[in-house]
């Protein structure tokens, strides 16, 4: 893919998949001086489009002492890096800031075409995570500057538990690589706390989604995440969330991003334990503060009695 000389040693960029797993992409470093090469860097890539290298026109380089910058395809024009403009030289950019558990916005310009907007999960985020998702949705103003997301650790989310982890493994085989850029900027948007928002992933190969619910605290913290959860077939079916956030364990009821909430799906009469505490009832969305016991909810919807049990602490 790529082979030169970068920051006075050598680089190479492999492409490796096994002969009867094709979509199975690697994409591996090698550097080092000559006579003395080795990988320094490997991540399992699905694009964001669709599984194959081919579709991708760019490619994270993480390598020490060469990274962090990106490799790009000949159809890119420009190449902007949270606003800024990065210079392209036979494909690969010069060295660009890319923090290391922050996110940040990677924005192409392609010739004959429209922009296509990229984030990246930071130059530390560690494997299996590939770095780069396609940020489905995005175009004009609306990408400019949204990736500067305040207090989101992308390295925690990234560790075990966390909800970058636990998509990955709900969506398996697949990956996460594709985020509604518009879903994302919602992280760092409104000001008042005790809001809820829900974030939808995407598969790679668009046939699963899942959810991640985030909390806004009153305290102003930075924001707090539930794990992610497959999509119910039914978008009638609420979904049932967790999330430790500042104020303790909260449950959360709500459906899945994008369901209308109608008069026959409204959550009315909600009632729960006195030793629990209700944050939010609003006709699509449930948010209570967990006693350190299993709990039961209950409500009516569409003129029948319903009750959920959510999870002690």
């Amino acid at each position: 893919m790529w082979l030169g000389e970068v920051a006075g040693q050598v680089l190479g960029v492999v492409a490796f998949a096994p002969a009867d797993e094709y979509s199975d992409t690697w994409i591996v470093e090698i550097t080092g001086a000559p006579g003395d090469l080795e990988v320094t860097e490997a991540r399992n890539f699905r694009a964001g489009v669709t599984n194959f290298i081919e579709d991708t026109e760019v490619l994270p380089i993480r390598s020490a002492g060469v990274g962090p910058r990106y490799l790009v395809s000949a159809f890119v024009d420009e190449v902007y890096v949270d606003g800024v403009t990065a210079a392209v030289d036979d494909g690969l950019t010069e060295p660009v800031r890319v923090p290391d558990c922050e996110l940040v916005e990677v924005v192409l310009d392609i010739r004959g075409s429209r922009p296509i907007a990229y984030g990246d999960w930071g130059a530390a985020v560690p494997s299996p995570i590939y770095p780069l998702f396609f940020a489905r949705g995005a175009e004009g103003p609306e990408i400019t500057d949204v990736a500067r997301v305040q207090g989101f650790d992308t390295c925690a989310e990234a560790e075990s538990g966390g909800w970058l982890t636990v998509a990955r493994e709900v969506l398996a085989p697949e990956t996460p690589a594709v985020v509604g850029w518009r879903e994302v900027a919602r992280i760092d948007s409104g000001l008042l706390g005790g809001t809820l928002a829900a974030l939808r992933l995407i598969a790679s190969g668009n046939r699963e989604r899942a959810i991640v619910v985030m909390w806004r605290p009153e305290s102003g913290d930075a924001p707090a995440f539930s794990t992610a959860q497959l999509t119910p077939s039914s978008v009638d079916n609420p979904m049932i969330f967790t999330i430790d956030a500042p104020e303790g364990r909260l449950g959360v009821v709500t459906y899945q991003t994008g369901v209308s909430v109608t008069p026959e799906r409204e959550f009315t009469e909600v009632d729960i334990p006195t030793e629990a505490d209700l944050l939010v009832a609003e006709p699509g969305v449930i948010v209570v503060a967990l006693p350190d016991h299993e709990i039961e909810i209950s409500y009516t919807r569409n003129g029948e009695r319903e009750q959920v049990r959510v999870e002690a602490p």
